[in-house]
């Protein structure tokens, strides 16, 4: 309660996007499924029987799934916890699915304790290999974990502008495309400020809304 009590939105403009980690869901080795639509079929014949570990229901984590659900028409039972409870309980079994990013759980991918189900965007990422992605079924997430750039409203606009052409500069430097591919993240998502500004308020009322129920 009282989260959207302050109108910090309305005194912040954004001026770049910089990188934005995409979510992803991942299966318990466990899970009687194995691909993204074994999942949407068992889920969709089970409603809310499979349970999905996220730590922020009415922040990103909570908007990520929300429209994963309504776009592919299936009802998760959501299990609350913190990262690394979340993680740990996918792990273990006690959860089917995971929403995270590919830096933190890519390792257990590797030791074949979690299942890539899907990365939440319109189209695989070729950062991480040939995992299928939500937009294979029709379900075009459009945004994620975004790291970006703002500025007080009331800032000069030729300041902002400076340092978003610079920002830009520095995001197709060879150096940072390396890391990114590296991390399993691309370059897609270095929005101008207007696409960045349009992600922050999408995020915003997307948020407000999960929160006002």
């Amino acid at each position: 309660a009282g989260k959207f009590d302050v109108p910090v939105y309305d005194d912040i403009q954004a001026v770049s996007g910089c990188m934005m980690e995409e979510g992803v869901i991942f299966a318990s080795a466990k899970a009687p499924f194995d691909d993204l639509q074994g999942m949407v079929d068992y889920a969709k014949a089970n409603p809310k029987q499979v349970s999905i570990a996220i730590d922020a229901p009415t922040g990103l984590s909570g908007i990520l799934i929300t429209l994963f659900e309504q776009g592919a028409g299936v009802e998760f039972n959501w299990v609350i916890g913190g990262a690394d409870e979340s993680l740990i309980s996918t792990i273990a079994g006690e959860t089917d699915l995971l929403l995270a990013t590919w830096a933190d759980s890519a390792a257990y991918v590797e030791s074949g304790d979690l299942k890539v189900i899907c990365t939440l965007g319109p189209e695989k990422n070729k950062a991480i290999g040939d995992y299928a992605c939500s937009g294979d079924i029709g379900v075009d997430i459009n945004f994620g974990y975004a790291r970006m750039f703002t500025c007080l409203k009331g800032t000069p606009q030729e300041a902002a502008d400076a340092f978003e052409a610079a920002v830009h500069r520095a995001c197709t430097k060879a150096g940072w495309e390396e890391y990114l591919t590296s991390n399993g993240f691309t370059n897609d998502y270095l929005y101008d400020h207007e696409g960045a500004q349009n992600v922050i308020k999408t995020t915003y009322e997307l948020g407000k809304q999960l929160a006002e129920g």
